[in-house]
């Protein structure tokens, strides 16, 4: 069953981020966002299987001055024990049918170099990969540095 996330979700969904996806993200920032989200822009869906959530995904709008308006897939994880039950594929399904019920005609996904299985994946679903890039991060102070003058 593919429902909408709840806040008492955030828990299971930290656990799949750092199981499958490495990330690390404090168990307050989940349940902040699960309860703030905005969902004429994004939507988290869960894959219960067993009465227990076994994947998640969310994505979001992504919006540019340049670029039709499309989907962003922000992250779609599948507890190990569930990987290859095609749980992941109805996951990737449901935020399909979110993106173009909100009004956009593509999706676009970022995956780590070194994840080829995801890869894979995402190439059976009708991904094709479109370029590679490198991505940089900067860490941003509350000083105002490098803020636009009015």
């Amino acid at each position: 069953m593919i429902r909408p996330a709840i806040v008492s979700d955030a828990e299971r969904i930290l656990a799949l981020a750092k199981q499958e996806l490495g990330y690390e993200p404090e168990l307050q920032q989940v349940i902040d966002r699960l309860a703030s989200l905005d969902l004429d822009r994004e939507c988290v869906l869960i894959a219960e299987e067993d009465g227990r959530a076994a994947g998640f995904v969310h994505v979001s709008a992504y919006e540019s001055l340049l670029l039709p308006k499309c989907a962003n897939l922000m992250g779609l994880a599948v507890d190990a024990t569930y990987q290859g039950s095609g749980l992941g594929s109805q996951l990737l399904s449901a935020a399909e049918a979110w993106a173009v019920s909100h009004g956009m005609a593509s999706m676009r996904v970022n995956s780590g170099e070194s994840r080829e299985e995801a890869h894979r994946f995402y190439r059976s679903m009708g991904y094709t990969p479109v370029k590679k890039q490198v991505k940089f991060v900067k860490t941003l102070d509350a000083t105002g540095a490098g803020s636009v003058s009015k």
